[in-house]
């Protein structure tokens, strides 16, 4: 086994290589379309500082788990920190004085081109590795009914996996790792687990284990002093990267109404056209800090739809208007929102937006449901395209678990994903 993986990575390394070279000469081809001083040496020096970067940020690790989602962040970071480490070596060696137009066209545009390769070549393997690997084995060490919760879990996002109840590593399977409910072990067993990690295999608590491999906060297993006391939530305090959000929010809202302005006129007339009611209303919502807002969007349902009272929508809704089911699997509905970013009650990205009625109910029979208020509701979010439309409390709980590692892991990058994942269902009607 050990061998195949080498095998493997030494095929990926020289794979990178053969790219970087391509990317490198083909545009200093099309840029001179002659042979430069200097380039020879620039080029090895690019390929030496890639490797090393990639390698650092994990691009030569293989393994099943390998994760699609922050898997672009890395190879985005190992793209700087090579760029970084080749205009260094550069300077300090008068590599540039050589030829500067050439480090300021051909090298610039090579790293941004290799770096997409990174990005796309990495997440086309962490997808090749999931589904065409036999799957290795995750032991559960402490409580035999957590398995069919773990394993249901874990299918959502990985595909089929081997998941079983501790009773001593079979030497003959592949180990993923083992989970151990830290509640449930005895100093014995603990010495046990310490020997399997010491041994190298790879041992998580279940908290960790849901937050790295399922990407969401298990709020039923979570504390407060766990929340008083854990490092980053970045979304809470990092002012730049929020500052940054912020500009995204009101240049993305801004290009938004000018591009989409045509299709919400559109789907105006459409909704008006359909029953003679509203195109557009208000809806209360519960925003950052609390603050209820009014939200605008695009009329799917029947007119009073809830002169009953605020209700959870269900699948096959009878108030869902013809028009309203496209709309809503587009999420075209949410366009007017566009003016709510401008606003600044809602960002582009973040929690849905929920009607304070439910809100004061899921406060109370769910914990820490309202640290998802700590931050800007979004158009889109994790939640959004980490689990289906939610309707029912069960569904408002497994959100909130998504809610919450977003706001931990925040990261503009993660942003992206979002964003690309959302462009996915709107374009082509895939995704959650």
């Amino acid at each position: 086994m050990l061998g195949a993986r080498l095998i493997f990575m030494l095929l990926l390394v020289a794979v990178d290589v053969l790219v970087l070279v391509l990317v490198m000469t083909g545009l200093s081809e099309l840029e001179y379309g002659a042979r430069i001083p200097g380039a020879l040496g620039t080029l090895a020096l690019a390929v030496v500082c890639n490797l090393l970067a990639v390698y650092l940020f994990g691009g030569y690790v293989l393994r099943r788990q390998l994760s699609f989602i922050h898997m672009p962040a890395q190879m985005g970071a190992a793209t700087g920190l090579a760029t970084v480490m080749i205009l260094a070596v550069g300077y300090v060696f008068k590599l540039v004085e050589l030829d500067p137009l050439l480090w300021r066209t051909v090298f610039l545009y090579g790293m941004l081109l290799f770096g997409c390769w990174l990005v796309l070549s990495r997440l086309a393997l962490a997808y090749g590795i999931r589904w065409f690997t036999v799957c290795p084995t995750w032991y559960v060490w402490g409580d035999s009914t957590i398995l069919d919760t773990i394993r249901e879990d874990v299918e959502s996002i990985y595909g089929e996996q081997d998941v079983q109840s501790y009773s001593g590593i079979n030497t003959e399977r592949e180990v993923a790792g083992v989970v151990a409910l830290p509640g449930v072990l005895t100093e014995e067993k603990a010495e046990q687990v310490v020997a399997l990690r010491m041994s190298g295999i790879r041992v998580f608590t279940l908290e960790e284990y849901y937050e790295k491999f399922l990407y969401r906060l298990p709020v039923r297993l979570m504390s407060k002093s766990w929340f008083a006391t854990s490092a980053d939530f970045g979304l809470l305090h990092q002012e730049i990267p929020l500052r940054i959000k912020r500009a995204i929010d009101v240049f993305g809202a801004l290009i938004g109404l000018l591009l989409l302005g045509w299709l919400m006129l559109l789907i105006s007339i459409l909704v008006r056209l359909q029953d003679k009611g509203v195109a557009i209303y208000k809806q209360k919502r519960v925003g950052a800090n609390d603050q209820s807002f009014s939200l605008y969007k695009f009329r799917t349902m029947v007119i009073d739809a809830e002169k009953d009272g605020a209700q959870w929508t269900v699948q096959g809704d009878s108030r869902i208007t013809g028009l309203g089911k496209y709309l809503r699997a587009a999420r075209l509905d949410e366009l007017p929102q566009l003016f709510n970013v401008l606003r600044g009650d809602m960002s582009l990205i973040g929690p849905r937006p929920e009607r304070p009625s439910f809100v004061a109910q899921l406060e109370k029979k769910i914990p820490f449901y309202s640290y998802r208020h700590a931050v800007k509701p979004g158009i889109t979010g994790w939640a959004q395209v980490m689990y289906r439309y939610g309707s029912s409390e069960e569904d408002a709980e497994r959100k909130l678990e998504y809610d919450l590692y977003y706001i931990r892991h925040f990261t503009l990058m993660l942003d992206m994903f979002i964003v690309l994942r959302t462009l996915r269902v709107v374009l082509f009607g895939k995704g959650r």
